[in-house]
């Protein structure tokens, strides 16, 4: 299982017509607050030849944040406890749709409006720790964001390669789509409850297809 599905991807699509300023719905939107309690959650990731569930407690001791409920271990596939372990470094709790903040610029354009809603395109910030191919790729993708204009926040955000692109000399992206569905918590911040990934091309003169499902279930106090 690879490392690209068990951390939100940094990027980003391009748009025309950009306005100047960031619209006051999305401003608000980006500004609400990503501090307060910590929760527990239950997990489910579906990729590379395997379906996982279990529980992540973000409040335990790194090395203990973990439950896999299925598969049992002797299903596990190679370099799933390595993946495991990598991922349970990083599970701090930091699961709100608010982190994905940073890669929107103040250049949006408004394609969509709702009620209660509004819907933007832009060309990606690829953020201040973004490394050399991460800054290339972002320049490939067109980005989307949907906020709640009546309750500030971010509910939805996603980032396609409108054609095919090379990243890389020796490598080439013929499909790129990930998308993030996102959820209110009890306390109101909106987490990333369903990320979606489809990442397909060729690399030194290999084909791969990597398509990754990973969903928040169900959050629960820490310690419940």
């Amino acid at each position: 299982m690879s490392r690209l599905w068990l951390v939100l991807p940094v990027a980003l699509i391009c748009a025309p017509a950009l306005a100047e300023d960031r619209p006051a719905p999305l401003a608000a939107a980006l500004a609400a607050a990503s501090d307060g309690p910590l929760y527990a959650y239950d997990m489910t990731f579906e990729g590379s030849g395997v379906t996982a569930r279990g529980k992540v407690d973000p409040s335990q001791p790194e090395g203990q944040r973990i439950t896999v409920e299925s598969p049992a271990r002797e299903a596990w596939p190679d370099g799933f406890e390595e993946d495991l372990e990598e991922l349970d470094a990083d599970a701090d709790g930091d699961i709100w749709c608010a982190g994905l903040a940073e890669h929107v610029p103040e250049a949006v354009t408004l394609i969509e409006e709702t009620e209660d809603t509004a819907t933007y395109t832009f060309v990606p910030d690829p953020g201040a720790d973004a490394d050399g191919t991460d800054r290339k790729v972002m320049r490939k993708l067109i980005g989307e964001i949907t906020v709640d204009t009546v309750d500030p926040a971010i509910l939805a955000f996603s980032m396609k390669a409108p054609k095919p692109f090379k990243p890389a000399f020796v490598a080439r992206i013929e499909t790129f789509d990930m998308s993030v569905q996102c959820a209110r918590a009890p306390d109101g911040r909106t987490y990333v409850e369903e990320m979606n990934m489809v990442v397909e091309g060729s690399a030194l003169g290999q084909s791969f297809s990597e398509k990754a499902r990973q969903a928040i279930t169900q959050l629960f106090p820490t310690g419940a």
